[in-house]
């Protein structure tokens, strides 16, 4: 990480499976903080696990470790941490004890549930923060309400 923690706004990434480390490779152009959380510290390619089983791949052909995959992504950091809730009521991802960002988490956990199956939602502020960046591709937005945040909120949603 180049930047001091606290300079640029935290952007949090359950998982690091394909759309975790795209989603982190995505931002690494864009003037935010990335923290990946995973429960394991390597990302492996499930459908070739049968390969492993006949030996016809050694392991490391299917498994890489997830620090080595973000090493070109200056403004990523990786933690092992198994998330074991996300608190929509009062903002806090819970990991073993340890609280993530607080509102952020609050906001990102809402916009969540806006989500219908397969769609990512960002928040109007991801969205000005990663333009730049030509990284990704957004829909128009649409307003949505907020449990608990007050006033319609606009979210958009990420064209894979």
């Amino acid at each position: 990480m180049v930047h001091p923690a606290a300079s640029f706004p935290a952007v949090v990434i359950v998982g690091a499976g394909f759309g975790g480390l795209r989603a982190a490779r995505g931002l690494r152009q864009v003037p935010v903080d990335v923290t990946v959380l995973d429960r394991h510290n390597y990302h492996t390619f499930v459908p070739l696990l049968y390969q492993v089983a006949t030996a016809g791949l050694e392991p490391e052909e299917i498994a890489q470790p997830v620090r080595r995959i973000l090493r070109g992504v200056r403004n990523a950091r990786f933690r092992l941490a198994t998330v074991t809730g996300i608190g929509l009521h009062t903002g806090e991802a819970v990991k073993e004890g340890e609280d993530f960002f607080g509102r952020h988490v609050n906001l990102a956990a809402r916009i969540a549930g806006q989500a219908a199956g397969g769609e990512v939602l960002i928040s109007s502020l991801l969205k000005e923060l990663s333009e730049s960046a030509d990284a990704f591709v957004f829909d128009q937005g649409r307003k949505v309400e907020l449990k608990g945040l007050t006033g319609l909120h606009t979210v958009f949603a990420v064209a894979w």
